[in-house]
């Protein structure tokens, strides 16, 4: 299939955005280092005593009105280091109006501007760092006092995105980074399962932090997907293969002190070759505290014990005693993938991540696989779609799971696109559909899935 694009939203906030070219995060950089890094907000000195969250006076437009016909009233005032803002304002019966857009403050001539339609620019009075009076220089006027809210910065929970050989690719969101005014260094610290004390744990730094975007990989829709702001990403390495460590995120400050996050207890898992972890949320272990996650195999295990990323008929199909035989000859922990799992990474698919062409296979035809934006690796889906006239053929493929009906008659897992017609030949998450059957029992392929345990 010639000249198409995907597009999947990513986890997090999602949406569509322009983005510049410092804040693009593409494949192949390493945000870490091992000496400490200071990270700033890149607005000047004065700019930045606006940084924050006000409470004060803003506009309200009624709903089916005319943008010049607005009131003013109580609410708050977000101006992020980004240069962006939101106004949130409540009228008395409850109805919420929200605005957003960009700003930015004139020194020379004292006035604090956003880009609204509505004219919210003041002359600023005074300013200290609990409160500012303003000026309005719109058709209302007058001039309101601004009060700060100190809302501080802190650690979420830490994310392990992807298992290494002897490490860890991580993640993290700084929660509230837009409103942070201060020079901060931030990472991850980590220790052995005997380690005590976060403040003894080894230290990787990240480089920066993220403010608007971040974009994992070339995205082949071609549009930039937004993430939650305060973002940060680094990767530890040179750790004991199975080795158990404590690891914990951190903030530290110009005067020493130092916030740090909850200690997550992970275990250094090598995947097993031929296999990718896509990112999905470690699920719990037979309701105790440990996780695990699965790696899928990037092939299709055929009758030869080989993988193959196209089986055809006679390579990639089987009859469900031959695939539970096949299963059982990898070893322990590899197994079907249960229902819930594939409903699971299916779910995944349409929540975080994009479709791709994996392989121009002739024919008006690709090879489409999904590539996660949460690490970048892809699994294959072994569509082949062919157009005709601008029409996408309906296509599915059917993966065994371990599953059986009331029946006791096992069911495979049906992955397809719907028919559809568009004028730019362009695939859709809402088209990606999934069913569990009988009906094609001999002719599924045999997609093997490893889990391993995670954390301790």
């Amino acid at each position: 299939m010639k000249n198409l694009k995907y597009f999947y939203p990513l986890l997090l906030i999602v949406a569509l955005c322009a983005c510049s070219k410092e804040n693009v995060k593409t494949e192949g950089e390493v945000d870490n280092n091992n000496s400490p890094t200071v990270i700033s907000p890149s607005l000047d000195e004065e700019t930045l005593r606006f940084v924050g969250i006000w409470t004060g006076i803003g506009p309200y437009v009624a709903s089916g009105t005319s943008s010049s016909k607005f009131g003013l009233i109580d609410g708050t005032w977000e101006f992020y280091n980004n240069g962006k803002y939101k106004w949130i304002g409540y009228n008395t019966y409850g109805y919420k109006y929200q605005m957003e857009g960009v700003w930015h403050y004139n020194h020379s001539n004292k006035m604090l501007v956003t880009d609204s339609e509505l004219g919210f620019n003041w002359n600023v009075e005074e300013i200290d760092n609990g409160m500012w009076v303003g000026t309005l220089l719109n058709s209302k006027g007058g001039t309101y006092t601004y009060s700060r809210n100190n809302i501080p910065i802190s650690c979420s929970e830490i994310r392990v995105v992807d298992y290494k050989k002897g490490g860890f690719i991580l993640k993290d969101t700084i929660v509230n980074y837009l409103i942070n005014r201060d020079d901060i260094k931030c990472g991850v610290c980590y220790g052995t399962e005997l380690d005590n004390d976060v403040a003894t744990f080894k230290k990787v730094y990240s480089n920066r932090v993220y403010t608007d975007t971040l974009k994992l990989g070339e995205d082949v829709f071609g549009e930039v997907l937004k993430v939650t702001p305060g973002i940060f990403q680094l990767e530890i390495n040179s750790l004991d293969e199975n080795g158990k460590y404590k690891l914990c995120n951190f903030i530290e400050y110009d005067d020493g002190k130092t916030i740090y996050g909850n200690i997550y207890n992970a275990i250094c898992i090598t995947p097993p070759e031929n296999t990718v972890y896509l990112g999905e949320i470690p699920g719990s272990l037979y309701n105790t505290r440990m996780l695990k996650v699965p790696f899928w195999t990037t092939g299709y295990l055929q009758k030869d014990g080989n993988y193959n990323e196209t089986p055809n008929s006679d390579e990639g199909f089987y009859e469900y005693a031959d695939a539970m035989k096949m299963i059982s000859d990898l070893g322990e922990g590899w197994g079907l993938p249960s229902r819930g799992r594939l409903s699971a990474l299916i779910e995944h698919i349409k929540d975080c991540g994009n479709l791709v062409v994996i392989k121009d296979v002739g024919w008006n035809s690709d090879r489409v696989g999904f590539k996660s934006t949460i690490n970048n690796n892809v699994i294959n889906l072994i569509f082949r779609e062919e157009t005709f006239e601008k029409n996408i053929k309906y296509s599915c493929n059917s993966f065994w799971s371990s599953e059986v009906d009331d029946n006791e008659e096992p069911l495979s897992a049906t992955i397809a696109f719907r028919d559809n017609v568009y004028d730019d030949y362009d695939y859709h998450k809402e088209q990606l559909t999934y069913y569990f059957s009988r009906y094609s029992p001999t002719s599924s392929f045999l997609l093997p899935v490893y889990e391993a345990v995670v954390t301790w």
